[in-house]
């Protein structure tokens, strides 16, 4: 999304990714992105959209995507196709927790703020699942097959796996998110940092308890196998060159 600004100021917009999936969920959310953007009271101008059956391939019959992640050059406007990268930043559990638990309702959440350059996570609470034991008995396939909007997609079984069952526990051990994970109702802030890389508590108290690193938001990454991170890290106009976008999950 950029600005012109001319005779009427109204902001770009290019929809890239939602492949024509056998339970139209991706038609769905397109549609009410366009809907938003037809009643908005601002002036939007749809420059580009890449979604449906030109983001889509067939294997063996199958829709999959045909487009998984994105790059923008901001300074340009320019997107392009990137690989996947597996840093989800901080908290993936957390996060993912709300929308499990919340399902369509959910709703998305603003992480990033622009003015101070943190990403801030809650506070939100979300509803006890009392079948949380059951799932966690669960098989695999059955997780992939019931709790991914499209299970066909699923690429990777056991990362996708992994993270459901360690949000599972962790919805178990933390019932109650406005008390164990937010206490006095603050947000869990992260900072970047520009010589190491990753994202940094804010707050030392912010540590977890249930095997989730705190710098990077899962076990087992390292920095040597972290994605190269710029220090120039100002948005509109003042240093990012290039935001990556998972249009898998959405995540920057």
């Amino acid at each position: 999304m950029s600005t012109e600004t001319g005779f009427d100021d109204r902001l770009q917009v290019q929809i890239i990714g939602g492949f024509a999936d056998s339970r139209a969920y991706a038609e769905n959310i397109i549609l009410n992105v366009i809907g938003v953007l037809q009643t908005s009271k601002e002036l939007f101008e749809l420059t580009g959209l890449c979604a449906g059956e030109t983001c889509t391939l067939y294997r063996g019959g199958t829709p999959v995507p045909a487009i998984k992640s994105v790059a923008i050059n901001v300074k340009t406007g320019i997107a392009f196709q990137t690989q996947r990268f597996t840093d989800r930043g901080p908290d993936p559990e957390i996060r993912l927790a709300r929308t499990l638990t919340g399902g369509e309702k959910a709703g998305m959440l603003d992480i990033y703020d622009i003015q101070t350059q943190e990403i801030r996570i809650g506070p939100f609470s979300y509803e006890p699942m009392r079948s949380v034991d059951l799932l966690l008995n669960q098989s695999d396939d059955f997780l992939v097959q019931s709790l991914n909007p499209c299970p066909d997609t699923v690429t990777d079984t056991h990362t996708f796996v992994k993270q459901i069952r360690e949000t599972l526990r962790l919805v178990k051990r933390h019932p109650y998110p406005s008390v164990t994970l937010f206490p006095d109702n603050q947000p869990r802030i992260y900072r970047r940092n520009g010589s190491q890389g990753g994202w940094f508590p804010k707050y030392p108290q912010q540590t977890t308890d249930w095997g989730i690193s705190p710098r990077w938001g899962m076990t087992g990454v390292s920095r040597s196998s972290a994605p190269p991170v710029k220090t120039e890290w100002n948005y509109c106009g003042t240093g990012i060159d290039i935001i990556y976008l998972d249009i898998m999950t959405g995540k920057i």
